[in-house]
């Protein structure tokens, strides 16, 4: 799958783009490298691509619980 994403960020950003391969690596997950794949097909610059890249590296934000956003017991 990482040759799928070497071969157009080559084309399109040569060897800066290729600079980006390691840290694409690093995700080590499919979904984001159809991300990234995609990002490279529709990006005008490099920092596009980067964006996506750091963007799909951050923590997904943590879900809430349900509930009142209270805490301790119920008032009587």
């Amino acid at each position: 799958m990482l040759e799928m994403i070497e071969d157009p960020l080559r084309a399109k950003f040569s060897d800066e783009g290729a600079k980006l391969l390691p840290e694409i690596s690093a995700m080590n997950d499919a979904e984001k490298y159809k991300a990234v794949n995609r990002a490279i097909v529709t990006a005008t610059s490099l920092d596009d691509v980067r964006r996506v890249c750091a963007e799909l590296k951050a923590p997904a934000p943590r879900e809430r619980k349900g509930g009142n956003g209270k805490s301790g017991r119920a008032r009587t």
